[in-house]
C-alpha cells in the first residue's frame, strides 16, 4: 500500500505541475488577461465534462471489480464501451457549443477576453482525449503495479511544461500551450496502452477496430458538417437553437449508424421500442 501510494503521488504531483505550471507560463509570457481566458475555459470545460464524469465514475467500480475477479473478458469490454460512450457524449455536446461558442460568451460575458474561444475549443478537444484515457487509468490502477506506469508518466508530463516554456520563450502564440497538451496527452494514451496491454493483457487491435478507429470516424464526420453548415454573421437565439438542434440530431444519427456495432444498435432499438410501447 505504502509503494502504491507513493508511485500515485508522483503521478499526481507531476499532473499538478503540468496543470498550475501552465497557468503560470501563461501568465508570465501572457499576462492576467490570458489567465483570465483560461479561466473561463477551464470554467466551461468543466461544467461539460462533468456530464461524462458522471458516467465514468459510474464504471469505474466495475472495471476494478472484474479485474480483482480476473474476469478479464469482461474488464476489457467494459473499458472500451466506456471509452466509446463517454467519447459519443461529450461530443454530442462539444460541438453544437463549439459551433455557437462566440454566440454563447457573448450572452454570459459583456468583455470577453482574447483567446478565450480559441482555448475552450482547445480544452474541450483535450476532454475528448481524456475519454479514452480514464477507463485504462482505471484499468491500470486496478491491477495494482504502478511503478513503471508513473515514472513514463512523469517523464510526458515534465517533457510537456518543458516544451510548452520553450515554445513560450521563443515567441509562439499562447495557443501552443494547449496545442502540446493535446500532443503530449497522446503520448500518456499510448503510454496506458502499451502498460494496460503488459499489466492485464489489453487487446490493441479490438480497442482501434471498436474504439478509436467508430470515435474517430464520427468526429471527422461530424466536424465536417458544422464546417459546411450555414452560418448568419449576426447570429440570434433562433439561428442558434436551430443549428445546435441540427448539429445533436445529425450527431446522434453518425453514433448509431457509423459509431455503434450492430448489437448495439439493435439494443438502442430494442430500448426505444420499449419506451415508445410503455408511453402508449
Amino acid at each position: 500500500m505504502f509503494a502504491f501510494s507513493g508511485w500515485a503521488f508522483l503521478g499526481n504531483g507531476v499532473v499538478v505541475l503540468k496543470e498550475q505550471g501552465s497557468s503560470v507560463l501563461l501568465n508570465l509570457f501572457g499576462g492576467p488577461m490570458v489567465n483570465a481566458a483560461q479561466g473561463i475555459a477551464m470554467q466551461v470545460n468543466a461544467a461539460v465534462y462533468s456530464f461524462v464524469s458522471n458516467f465514468m465514475i459510474a464504471s469505474n467500480p466495475q472495471i476494478t471489480k472484474n479485474c480483482a475477479a480476473g474476469d478479464l473478458n469482461s474488464m476489457h469490454s467494459l473499458i472500451i464501451r466506456s471509452e466509446k460512450f463517454g467519447f459519443f457524449i461529450l461530443l454530442i455536446i462539444l460541438l453544437p457549443l463549439c459551433a455557437g461558442i462566440d454566440y454563447v460568451l457573448g450572452l454570459w460575458l459583456v468583455d470577453v477576453p482574447a483567446h478565450t474561444t480559441n482555448f475552450i475549443v482547445l480544452i474541450l478537444l483535450y476532454s475528448l482525449i481524456e475519454c479514452f484515457v480514464s477507463p485504462l487509468t482505471t484499468g491500470v490502477l486496478a491491477q495494482g503495479k504502478i511503478k513503471s506506469f508513473e515514472i513514463v508518466l512523469t517523464f510526458i508530463y515534465l517533457g510537456n511544461f518543458i516544451a510548452s516554456y520553450a515554445c513560450l520563450k521563443i515567441g509562439m502564440v499562447v495557443e501552443s500551450v494547449f496545442v502540446l497538451n493535446i500532443i503530449f496527452k497522446f503520448f500518456v494514451l499510448v503510454a496506458l496502452l502499451w502498460h494496460s496491454r503488459l499489466k492485464y493483457a489489453f487487446p490493441i487491435v479490438r480497442f482501434f477496430r471498436e474504439c478509436f478507429l467508430p470515435s474517430l470516424s464520427v468526429f471527422l464526420v461530424c466536424a465536417l458538417f458544422v464546417y459546411v453548415l450555414p452560418e448568419r454573421e449576426t447570429p440570434n437565439l433562433g439561428t442558434f437553437v436551430m443549428r445546435t438542434l441540427a448539429i445533436v440530431i445529425f450527431t446522434c444519427a453518425a453514433v448509431f449508424v457509423i459509431g455503434m456495432a450492430k448489437r448495439e444498435r439493435l439494443y438502442v432499438k430494442r430500448i426505444l421500442k420499449e419506451k415508445v410501447s410503455s408511453k402508449f
